[in-house]
This record gives C-alpha cells, structure tokens and sequence, in this order.
C-alpha cells in the first residue's frame, strides 16, 4: 500500500506517469539477462588468464613470471574500465541509458570473439600478446560502462520501496554471466591438454558473437528510464569537463564512498575468482578443475543470496547491512585460505560460497541500489561509472597480480590472507565516514533544494519517505 501512494507521490512531482508493470518487467529482464551475456565475456577471460593463457601466449617465461605476465592482461582491462566509465558515463547522462547499454553489448562481444581468434606466441611471437592486450583494452572501455549503466535504469525504473531488490538483480546478471562462463570453461578444460591448448580454449571465446546477437536484440527494445527523460533540455548538453567539475565540487565525499565500497565487493571477488582459480590448478594437481568447479557452486548459491541481500536492503536499509557483511569479510579471510589451501574440495567449495557467494554477492546486491541512490539525475550515470569503476582499478584491477606476485617474494600463500585482511582494514576506515556521509544524505532537507531530480529511500518500517539531498 505505502509502495503505490509513494510511487504516485514521485509521480506527480517529476511530472510522468511511473512505468507500466509490462514496461518495468521487460527493463529488468533485458537489463538482468544482458548484464549476464556481458560478463560471461569478462569472467571467462579470468579464467582463462589465470589457468592457460600463461602457456599460450607467455611459453618462453618461467612458471612464476608467466602467470604474473598473464594476471597483468587481466588487470589491462580494469586499467581501461575507468576510462570508458568516466567517458561514457557522462555520455550517458547526455544521450540516455539506453544507447549506451546498446554500445556496451556490441563492444564486449566483438572483442571476446577475436580474441577466441588470435594466433598463439609460437605462431607470431610477441605479437600475440600484444593483441591480446589491446583486446582486453577494447573489452574493459566496455564493461566500464556496462554494470552501472544497468543498475542505474533498474533503480531509476524501480518502484522506490523495492529498489534495493530490484537493483541487486544485477547481481543475479553478473553472477549468471559467472556461472555461464565457469561451465562453458569446466566443459572445455576436461579435454586432453593437447587438444585445449591448440583449439579448445577458443570455443568458449568464439561463442560470444551469439550472446552479441542475443543481448543487442533484447536491449534496442528496452523503455529509457523515466527519470532520465525527465532532465531538462539543458542538462543534456554539458560537456564531460563541465559534468565532472560539478561532480567534483558538490559530491567528493560520495564518490569516495563509492570507491570504498567496491574495494571489499570487487577486491575479493577477483581475488577467488581469477588468482584462486588458477592456483588450485597447482594445489590439487589430481583435480585441475576444481577451482572452476568451486566458482560454478558458488555461482549457483549467489543466484539465491543477491535477491535475498537485496530485499533486507529494502527492510533494514543499506548502510548496515553492508557495514556487517564487511565485519564478515574480514573475519572469514584467514580461514578461507586455509580452506583452499587443503586442497579438499569441500572446503574449497566451502570457501568460495562463504567469500563470494555471501561475502562478495551481499555487498554487490546492496551497492547497487545505494550507489544510484547516492547522486541526483542530472550527473548519476557519470558519478556511479567513474567512481565505481576506480574502485575496481584501486582493488580488483589489480588485486590477482599483487597476490602472485606476493607469492612469488615470499613463497607463502597466507601472504594472500594478508593482502586481504589489509584491503578490508583499509575499507572499514574509509568505512568509519559513512555515518556522517549517510546522515547527510538521509537528512530531512526536501528535493526541492537540489537542482537536481533526487530518487528516494524508505525508512526500514516502509512508512516514512526520506528523501536524498
């Protein structure tokens, strides 16, 4: 009942009737499902990266620096994630959501299909990982743009009691993408070594052309956001200098939150998805796939633990929820390498649902609504690309190739255990603002004092409208 007199609310004060139902389930299912096609692209580079590609295109280097060279592909394209949000975010809040979800699609997939075709190191030497390299680039300007580009028309479509939850369908997207990915990789990676080093590694990459075709057909249908619809004329002609000047002046403390709150979600993430995976490959030598198979498991039980984060977002709001799963985070950390370390696959898989499944996929659902919810219309798309996308450059970018190469000094993968128990330290300090930054924002100060369109949040008992200044 509060859901439908506040939608009605919000309504009559931007000026355009709220989406159909129709409308609104078709916006989620287009941007959901094509979030999934997308990073199946992203995800099976990791996998790749961190299991074959150090044979394929690094022959000549020694085990240690082979994997380093091939973590450091990986982490290319988070190099080239900010610089593709920070351009195409503001050209989002130009042209809309929709186009540039549109563009993301069709840039990722052609990307992930040469690579299923570029020659190997023994068949033109450094060339190939030069073109391996400047792929990836292409990819990350793509997925820069992608995550927050989905979330943001999901929140913006969203009726305002359930934005939580429908934000954090996202999730269910990315973790699909996962999952896709990790079984299209387990199937191949069961060939003979001979046969996946030559032709089998490429099936997987090549398949990315139909999920292409498929994500560019379901999002040329989907409805622009509302909200976005409803920015002035004149707002949608700043240039990308004017919009992050005014970013910068009016919303520092935010954008810093932003970074923040990435660092546990996307740090962790990478770091059992991409440097895990391939060292299980070395732990359980008598099962090679088990990494791959832990990542799939967890992939499975994050389909049911993002919806669920998502809708205690909306019953006992963001800030807490995601303040306790960062507590989690940092206690689990020490025993979830011990776990891998073992080498038995229970505690393995154990370890991966209990990091990611909960850890990772609980943080992700409640961002993604908070991060939205955080900037006003005028600059949103910009504010949450570009500070989400540096966050994921400052932890996950580069969080596989700082654990191998701690490693490869120390010889000791509890160094690993470290390097996230120091990630989480850091985070839960940045952390320590969020009370004043939140009071800020969930302040009583009406819309009507910003330039700019605001969405809203509901208290936990879902009867009282507190607006974003």
């Amino acid at each position: 009942m509060y859901g439908r007199k506040l939608e009605k609310y919000m309504s009559s004060i931007v000026g355009t009737a709220p989406l159909t139902q129709g409308q609104r389930f078709k916006n989620i299912f287009s941007g959901t499902l094509g979030t999934a096609l997308e990073f199946y692209d992203f995800a099976l580079y990791g996998l790749a990266a961190g299991t074959v590609f150090k044979q394929i295109f690094f022959p000549e280097a020694s085990p240690a620096m082979a994997i380093i060279a091939s973590l450091a592909t990986f982490s290319v394209g988070y190099v080239a994630r900010p610089l593709g949000g920070i351009i195409l975010g503001a050209v989002g809040d130009r042209v809309g959501r929709k186009h540039i979800l549109v563009w993301t699609v069709v840039v990722m997939g052609l990307s992930s299909t040469l690579i299923g075709l570029l020659p190997t190191h023994e068949q033109v030497g450094i060339l190939a990982p030069a073109l391996l390299v400047l792929l990836r680039i292409i990819q990350g300007l793509g997925a820069g743009a992608e995550l927050s580009s989905s979330s943001t028309m999901l929140v913006e479509s969203a009726q305002p009691h359930r934005r939580g939850f429908i934000g954090s369908l996202i999730g269910i997207g990315t973790n699909g993408g996962t999952l896709l990915a990790s079984l299209a990789w387990l199937a191949v990676y069961s060939l003979p070594e001979d046969d996946l080093l030559s032709w089998g590694w490429r099936l997987p990459f090549l398949a990315s052309i139909l999920i292409a075709g498929v994500g560019l057909w379901m999002r040329r249908s989907v409805q622009e956001s509302p909200t976005f619809e409803q920015i002035d004329a004149a707002d949608k002609t700043r240039a990308i200098a004017e919009t992050y000047g005014h970013l910068l002046k009016h919303s520092p403390r935010r954008m810093l939150a932003c970074i923040g709150m990435r660092w546990g979600e996307n740090g962790i993430s990478t770091v059992f998805l991409v440097f895990f995976v391939g060292q299980l490959a070395t732990i359980s030598v008598d099962n090679p796939g088990l990494g791959a198979f832990a990542v799939v498991v967890s992939a499975v039980v994050g389909l049911a633990t993002v919806p669920l984060f998502g809708w205690l977002a909306d019953r006992f709001g963001r800030k807490p929820l995601y303040l306790s799963l960062s507590v989690f985070q940092l206690i689990i950390a020490g025993p979830a390498v011990w776990m891998i370390t073992t080498g038995s696959p229970v505690f393995v898989v154990f370890a991966f649902v209990l990091a990611y499944s909960i850890g990772v996929m609980g943080m992700y659902a409640v961002q993604s609504a908070f991060m939205v919810e955080l900037f006003g219309s005028r600059s949103r798309l910009a504010a949450v690309t570009s500070s989400k996308e540096l966050g994921a450059l400052t932890s996950g970018g580069f969080a596989p190739l700082i654990c191998g190469t701690l490693i490869a000094l120390t010889g000791n993968i509890w160094i690993v255990a470290a390097y996230m128990n120091c990630s989480h330290s850091c985070r839960l300090s940045l952390q320590r603002r969020f009370p004043k930054l939140v009071a800020a924002i969930w302040s009583s100060r009406a819309t009507r004092d910003r330039p700019e369109t605001q969405l809203s949040t509901w208290s936990s008992t879902m009867k009282e409208r507190i607006p974003l200044r």
